[in-house]
């Protein structure tokens, strides 16, 4: 959607190279990625990446399924106790549970 172009847009203008897309469907994630010389994946496949992301950024308004609570969500995205994740929502009604919002983990 027209947020992930902003924020894919934003992120080539300040130079960052390892941006990772991945959306329902993957075509259209695919097309995003190629745009703006990212890499696409399958959204099943998220957990995989984000224990090396530094950012991980939801635009969706249809929610990604992990609203639940922040332990679950941080098992579901596999997010490491031993890094710092910064997670941005965009989302209305909101992707990541409002837990999260400043949660540090030891």
């Amino acid at each position: 959607g027209e947020v992930a172009r902003r924020v894919l847009g934003a992120l080539r203008h300040e130079g960052i190279q390892n941006v990772l897309v991945a959306g329902y469907p993957f075509r259209t994630a695919f097309e995003l990625a190629t745009q703006f010389g990212a890499r696409a994946i399958q959204m099943r496949s998220v957990a995989q990446y984000t224990p090396h992301c530094d950012v991980v950024v939801a635009t969706t308004c249809g929610g990604i399924g992990v609203t639940n609570n922040g332990v679950a969500i941080r098992k579901e995205l596999n997010l490491s106790d031993n890094r710092t994740t910064v997670l941005l929502d965009f989302g209305v009604p909101r992707n990541f549970d409002e837990s999260l919002r400043y949660r540090k983990y030891t």
